[in-house]
């Protein structure tokens, strides 16, 4: 019954698009309004069916099982490819409802949305019903945990955001000067939710993955960065009354959310992130984003703006986010496409933290090409520099640290402050900081050992709903901690549970990596320095973008 309901909901959400291909009028909003309400019941029927067990449904049989705790059936909407479908079409939908009075083309976003709706419906029914009986697996045990409850939805209402300027620019070539205030405030809002959902993405990979650090240069984290670029570029072209760059990355964010959607939700990116599998959804995707290409191209071909006499730093900013762009697009693609004649390149971390520190000092360059620098700035820039160089004896970084220190106390004695570039220079020192104070040590431990102030107490076994722990009992330094190893029967697979101890600026992270022998562990601890103040820059600046946006309410 569910299934039938849920079919229903999609249908009339493609029967109510129909007005929408006539003018703008009360009759096509009333119809946005029935659309959009019949997408949101598609939504609340998939979560009944999970909430229900209703295994009839092969999506709900492939997610979840009745073992999973209520909150994780809920979850587990976003847990695969339909669903997670499914849901960006309802944010689609959600900000173009909400923001009708932005005069928006709907004859545009009918086109839009449609095709997701026809691929949801005949490719990648979230409502399938069960031909067979099939054993139920449940919710991937990786996603099992709170970071899956907040990231994935704000990471995706932050994505599809970037279709309110992409309809905007196409519904109106020349844009006037209200139009610049909404996609001023548009893109601001935007970011914000984008920075956060990053920020709790970095966040919840290292509470789960054992990876020890913040960023991991994993081709889907670096997809989720391509939208966040476009719409940096789309906020700063507009502060800029820039016409030309507005339309150019208007057109971008949109096209760059489709691609890294379609590159983490089917299955083509090798990742741990990369959990949701369907080769015809990928192919219907890649349709739909070389469809949006082709609109964009043409649009920019006919109607693109004429080229302003700027200053070359604010070209230089324009150039340095295409630059990257480009960079990122090529290293999530690249593997991709070489792998198809069996000569994969892989582009793995090692790579990036070879090219990190050029792309930072052209980064620092882009931000510092603007300012008039006091000797005062010089100064306490140059000795901050120094000093790190006597003490690490790292001169790159060195210059790095004293380059940021300049720039970052530049902007601090400005009459009028540019809080979202302070921050940003916060979090790059931070970033340099860690990289530079940060370790790393592998042991192999029996109960009772004690190898350099490091001491294994006892193992205690315990028993989830869904899952057996085995938990060691670690010391060091005087921090206890209590990293584990959880076996999932179901699933038949083993995942580690980091341990963490924290203090002011730095803190013990603990991953237990294998049982070696009978009470005998391999296990790999991290000590991290100002990792969390690394997060508290980023959402500090989720916090400033949000400010910008009331600014223009």
């Amino acid at each position: 019954m569910i299934a039938l309901l849920g079919n229903v909901a999609l249908s009339l959400a493609i029967v109510f698009l129909l007005p929408l291909i006539g003018d703008y009028s009360m009759r096509s909003q009333r119809a946005m309004t029935c659309h959009h309400v019949s997408i949101l019941i598609a939504v609340l029927l998939l979560i009944l069916a999970f909430i229900t067990n209703d295994m009839s449904i092969e999506y709900v049989s492939m997610n979840s099982d009745e073992s999973l705790p209520l909150v994780y059936k809920v979850v587990a909407l976003w847990g695969g490819h339909s669903g997670s479908l499914l849901l960006l079409t309802f944010m689609m939908s959600s900000w173009v409802w909400f923001y009708h009075h932005l005069n928006i083309n709907l004859r545009l976003y009918g086109l839009a949305i449609v095709s997701l709706l026809i691929i949801l419906l005949w490719f990648s029914n979230p409502f399938s019903v069960n031909m067979v009986h099939l054993n139920s697996t449940g919710l991937n045990p990786l996603l099992q945990d709170m970071g899956m409850m907040i990231h994935p939805p704000i990471l995706y209402l932050g994505y599809i955001a970037s279709v309110l300027p992409f309809l905007l620019v196409l519904t109106k070539p020349k844009l006037v000067s209200q139009d610049l205030v909404s996609v001023k405030k548009i893109s601001a809002i935007a970011l914000s939710i984008l920075t956060l959902g990053i920020t709790l993405g970095s966040w919840w990979a290292y509470r789960v993955l054992g990876w020890g650090g913040y960023w991991g240069w994993d081709p889907v984290e670096n997809a989720s960065l391509l939208p966040w670029l476009a719409l940096l570029g789309l906020h700063h072209a507009v502060l800029t009354k820039d016409l030309r760059n507005t339309q150019r990355f208007a057109l971008l964010g949109f096209i760059l959310s489709i691609f890294s959607t379609a590159m983490v939700r089917s299955g083509m990116l090798a990742s741990v992130h990369a959990f949701a599998h369907h080769l015809p959804s990928l192919i219907c995707l890649l349709a739909y984003l070389a469809a949006t290409i082709i609109v964009g191209v043409i649009y920019w071909i006919r109607h693109r703006g004429e080229r302003l006499r700027v200053p070359w730093a604010i070209r230089l900013h324009f150039g340095i986010v295409i630059f990257l762009i480009s960079l990122f697009c090529l290293t999530i693609v690249l593997p991709s496409i070489t792998s198809l004649w069996n000569m994969p390149i892989i582009i793995n971390e090692r790579f990036f933290q070879k090219i990190m520190m050029p792309i930072l000092f052209l980064i620092l360059f882009g931000l510092g090409s603007y300012l008039t620098y006091q000797p005062r700035s010089l100064a306490i820039g140059t000795l901050i520099g120094l000093i790190y160089a006597y003490m690490t004896k790292h001169y790159i970084d060195a210059g790095a640290i004293a380059i940021t220190v300049t720039i970052l106390t530049t902007l601090y004695l400005k009459p009028k402050r540019n809080n979202a570039h302070i921050m940003f220079l916060a979090l790059v020192s931070f970033i340099l900081l860690n990289a530079q104070m940060s370790e790393q040590q592998d042991m192999v431990l029996a109960v009772g050992e004690q190898d350099e102030g490091v001491i294994l107490h006892d193992t205690l076994d315990t028993k989830g709903a869904n899952y057996i722990e085995k938990t060691l009992v670690i010391e060091i330094e005087g921090h206890q901690l209590s990293p584990s190893m959880r076996y999932f029967p179901k699933h038949d697979i083993a995942t580690s549970v980091p341990a963490i101890s924290h203090s002011f600026i730095s803190e013990w992270y603990v991953v237990v990596n294998s049982m070696v022998d009978t009470n005998i562990w391999s296990i790999t601890i991290y000590h991290q320095y100002w990792i969390r103040w690394i997060w508290a820059s980023a959402l500090a600046i989720a916090v400033i973008f949000i400010q910008r946006a009331r600014k223009h309410v």
